[in-house]
C-alpha cells in the first residue's frame, strides 16, 4: 500500500471510525442516564423528546452515510466515495462538535438558571450558574442542585438548595428549632414540617410515632434554601436521595458583575 493510498484510507475510513466510534459512545452514555438528558432536552426546548430523538436521528443518518462510503470505497470506486466524503466532512465535523458540546453540558458542566428568592442573599432569581456532578460527593453545606419532579408537584424542574444534613450526622428537633450535630440550622420548624423530616427518613408518608432526634442515613440529604422564610425545601418534602441530585454549583457566571463570587451563605 503506497503513501498515498494510506492517506486516502486514513481520509475515508479511518477518520471517519473515529467520528463515529466517539458518537456512538456517547449516544450510549445518553441512553444510559436518559433521564437526566430528557430533563435537559425539557429545559431548553419544554419538550423532553426533542434532544434524545435528534440525536437518534443523527446517529442513523452518520451510520448510513458512513456504511454508503466504506461499501464505494470497497467496490473500488473511490471516486465517488470521495465526493461523498467531501459532501459529508463539514456536517460530520459539526455533528462531532455537537455531541461533544452536548455531552459536556449534560454530564460534565451545567448551566443552570437560579428562579425565585429561596437562595437569597447568597444567589438571585435570574442568576446563571454552572454546576456539576463529575467525581462529586455530596457534603455538608455544598449548594447543590437536584430533580425537583419526585419531592415536589412540579414538572421537569431543578431546584437550588443548601444540604444541611448528610449521613452519620445526627438530627434534632428542640423548641422549633432544626439541629443537625448540635448546631441550628433553622431558627423555625414546626412540628408538622419535622414530622415530614422523619416520615421521610423512616421511609413512610404519615405515621403518629416519631422521636425528637435520628441519625441520618447513608445517601440521603436535608437540603433549606438560605431564605428560610420562602423557601420551598426539606421542610416541605423531606429528605432527598443522591441519585436526584444533578450536581453543585461550581460558580455563579451571571451577573458578570459576581462572577464566580462564592455562594457560600
Amino acid at each position: 500500500m503506497n503513501e498515498e493510498e494510506i492517506k486516502l484510507r486514513r481520509k475515508l475510513i479511518i477518520r471517519p471510525i473515529i467520528y463515529l466510534a466517539i458518537t456512538i459512545f456517547i449516544f450510549v452514555i445518553c441512553m444510559i442516564n436518559l433521564k437526566r438528558l430528557f430533563f435537559f432536552s425539557f429545559l431548553i426546548f419544554n419538550n423532553s423528546l426533542i434532544i434524545p430523538f435528534a440525536i437518534f436521528i443523527a446517529i442513523i443518518l452518520y451510520v448510513g452515510v458512513e456504511s454508503f462510503i466504506f461499501y464505494a470505497y470497497n467496490r473500488k470506486d473511490k471516486e465517488l466515495a470521495i465526493k461523498i466524503n467531501d459532501v459529508v466532512d463539514i456536517p460530520r465535523f459539526i455533528d462531532f462538535i455537537i455531541m461533544i458540546s452536548l455531552f459536556i453540558v449534560v454530564f460534565v458542566i451545567t448551566p443552570c438558571n437560579v428562579s425565585g428568592p429561596s437562595m437569597e442573599n447568597s444567589l438571585h432569581d435570574g442568576n446563571k450558574i454552572l454546576c456539576s456532578d463529575l467525581f462529586y460527593t455530596p457534603k455538608y453545606d455544598d449548594v447543590v442542585i437536584f430533580d425537583s419532579t419526585n419531592y415536589a408537584d412540579t414538572k421537569s424542574e431543578l431546584f437550588v438548595k443548601r444540604i444541611v444534613a448528610v449521613g452519620g450526622q445526627k438530627v434534632e428537633y428542640n423548641e422549633n428549632k432544626l439541629y443537625v450535630d448540635g448546631n441550628v440550622v433553622c431558627d423555625y420548624i414546626s412540628l408538622t414540617e419535622y414530622k415530614r423530616l422523619y416520615n421521610s427518613h423512616m421511609g413512610v408518608t404519615e405515621s403518629s410515632t416519631y422521636e425528637y432526634s435520628y441519625i441520618m442515613s447513608n445517601n440521603k440529604y436535608i437540603v433549606l434554601g438560605d431564605n428560610r422564610a420562602v423557601s420551598y425545601d426539606s421542610r416541605r418534602f423531606g429528605e432527598i436521595d443522591r441519585k436526584d441530585i444533578y450536581g453543585h454549583v461550581l460558580f455563579r457566571i451571571y451577573p458578570f458583575s459576581q462572577i464566580n463570587k462564592d455562594v457560600k451563605n
